[in-house]
């Protein structure tokens, strides 16, 4: 073949002048070759363009070109309301190629039915729709919700065993690719039955866990005690086992004293709550605990009686009302059975009541001598009630009766000494407490203001607080339900472990184990983290998280989710797609 180097220049002098004829016979080989390359490159560019322009492909100018599909037109075809067809008339091949493979076993088989030909249509119709998932966008989720809708049978299964067996029976009723596959049918039955059965746990965990963080459990009593600003351990707010596994926890170094601290903290808030609880009828309220708080409660209540006789000027004892007053003191005179007891009565009353007091006077009896005569007769009786029960009661009901004859004199009176004797009733139980106390300067438990509540129960055999009608008493069981029987410590020796287990010399366990530096980082580490749930911050907001309002609390009780539903949900996310026929699943073929 010619090459270019084969042109001499009498060539060339031709090309220029444009005498082909004159150029040699190599030359002419030469410029055929040439002009053939050139119109072949030209037919090919011109086909490049043409099959980039009628099939749109991505092409790269010097590649071969790509043909590709358009895109189908979304919105036009229900994608997914044909895999939810496809799904249901999946399981309806399914139920009746069982049917008539099971006829078939004496005969009876018919063409009515499917067989397992059907079923392989259904592969061959659906097969685009996996080929190609992102062109049919839905047609899965469709497919999955209606093998949901083909397991409503399962809405009958309440119990794990009932949707293990059911969800079998589904399993095994899918279609299968060949006639009479019993060992797909097989694996099809446990795949679908440990569907149903994880989807009705998985629904059973979703009713638990909802019900908890809904309605958490907590110990009866927690929420009332809390509500009143007692700070409780996530031990005591849970109680069981939580309680238990702190209880233990109390002697581990480093971490115990800190739960003792919380728990001391939860004992000193129950007490300023108790205080508290008792002077709300005169709406007052005290900051400190113990003796200086007590002492606190009773000089509030004080000003309230103060204010309440001065704003009485004068009790006037006439006509009915002295008459009732008069009906009073004899019954409660009449109630007296000790003789003794009757004339100490008599006595005090003489003394106390008709000595100091002109009854016929017209113009009434001063307002703040009538109160300094009650309140006399009234602490002369709480006083006498630990050694003559008859005539303390019997005092203390004179005093209020009296209380009564003033309140109907006056009805800006009776409002104050109302709020007033409230409060003070209130108090006569923390009073006990408070006294048998002493050794923790009046800071008492729960036990100790339940006893000191039942001691001034003052009726016939303390049926009042049998009854469980004190005042505090149900706040008192609270606290007893929930708080320490005794002033926790968190001692010296707990503070001695602590600084052992921090020097790497031992756990504080008989004092004889030994542990490294890095170990003895760890265990801090991991103690540090547990201390941190009993500071008063973190203890305020696991407190208020748990206390839901009533309205969220009655959601949680409430909340219910069918197990049959979530067992054929488990059906339409597992089954379908972990069946053991791969050219079936939901539908498609993979």
């Amino acid at each position: 073949m010619a090459e270019l180097s084969d042109l001499t220049d009498a060539d060339f002098e031709a090309l220029d002048r444009g005498d082909i004829r004159s150029m040699s016979d190599a030359g002419l080989d030469i410029l055929d070759a040439l002009e053939s390359q050139s119109n072949q490159a030209n037919l090919t560019s011109s086909i490049n363009a043409a099959v980039q322009e009628n099939l749109n492909p991505s092409y790269a100018p010097g590649s071969a070109p790509m043909i590709t599909n358009e895109d189908p037109v979304v919105g036009e075809a229900n994608f997914a309301g044909q895999g939810f067809k496809d799904a249901i008339r999946r399981q309806k091949i399914g139920l009746g190629q069982t049917l008539n493979e099971g006829l078939g076993m004496f005969g009876l088989d018919t063409d009515k039915l499917p067989r397992a030909q059907d079923a392989r249509d259904l592969r061959d119709e659906t097969r685009k729709y996996d080929l190609t998932p992102s062109q049919y966008p839905g047609y899965k989720t469709g497919s999955m919700t209606g093998s949901a809708a083909t397991a409503a049978p399962m809405l009958l299964a309440t119990k794990n065993p009932a949707a293990l067996g059911i969800g079998a029976g589904l399993g095994f009723t899918q279609p299968t690719l060949e006639e009479n596959d019993l060992a797909t049918r097989g694996i099809n039955a446990a795949i679908y039955g440990g569907s149903a059965l994880l989807g009705n746990m998985a629904g059973q965990g979703i009713n638990a866990g909802m019900r908890g963080l809904l309605n958490p459990r907590i110990q009866p009593g927690a929420a009332e005690l809390t509500e009143q600003g007692v700070q409780l351990t996530p031990g005591q707010f849970r109680g069981g086992l939580p309680k238990t596994m702190e209880d233990l926890a109390t002697s581990i170094p480093f971490l115990g004293d800190k739960i003792s601290d919380a728990r001391i903290g939860s004992i000193e808030g129950f007490n300023l709550a108790t205080l508290n609880n008792a002077l709300t009828p005169i709406n007052k309220k005290v900051t400190k605990i113990g003796n200086e708080g007590f002492d606190d409660a009773h000089v509030y209540i004080g000003e309230v009686y103060d204010e309440a006789y001065k704003s009485l000027p004068v009790v006037k004892v006439e006509a009915a009302s002295g008459q009732e007053l008069a009906d009073s003191f004899f019954g409660i005179q009449g109630g007296i059975i000790k003789k003794g007891s009757l004339k100490d009565y008599n006595r005090t009353m003489q003394k106390e009541f008709y000595d100091q007091f002109n009854l016929n006077n017209s113009s009434g009896i001063p307002g703040r001598a009538w109160g300094d005569v009650q309140k006399n007769l009234r602490d002369r009786g709480f006083k006498i009630l630990k050694t003559d029960q008859e005539l303390g009661q019997a005092l203390i009901d004179t005093s209020a009766a009296m209380n009564e004859m003033a309140a109907r004199t006056s009805g800006e009176f009776g409002t104050l000494l109302k709020s007033a004797n409230a409060a003070h009733r209130n108090m006569r139980g923390v009073r006990n407490a408070t006294a048998s106390a002493g050794t923790n300067e009046g800071v008492f438990m729960p036990s100790q203001l339940l006893r000191g509540i039942k001691k001034s129960d003052g009726s016939p055999d303390k049926l009042s607080f049998a009854r469980g009608n004190m005042p505090l008493q149900s706040f008192a069981q609270d606290g007893q339900r929930l708080l320490p029987s005794k002033m926790p410590d968190s001692g010296t020796a707990q503070r001695q472990s602590t600084q052992s287990l921090l020097a790497g010399t031992g756990l504080g366990v008989g004092g004889s184990a030994t542990i490294g530096a890095p170990a003895t980082a760890a265990l801090v580490g991991g103690l540090l983290g547990a201390r941190n749930l009993y500071r008063p911050g973190a203890m305020n907001v696991i407190n208020k998280a748990r206390n839901r309002p009533d309205w969220i609390r009655a959601a949680g009780e409430g909340f219910n989710l069918p197990p049959g539903l979530s067992a054929a949900g488990g059906t339409g996310l597992l089954g379908g797609n972990f069946s053991s026929d791969p050219l079936l699943r939901d539908g498609g073929v993979y």
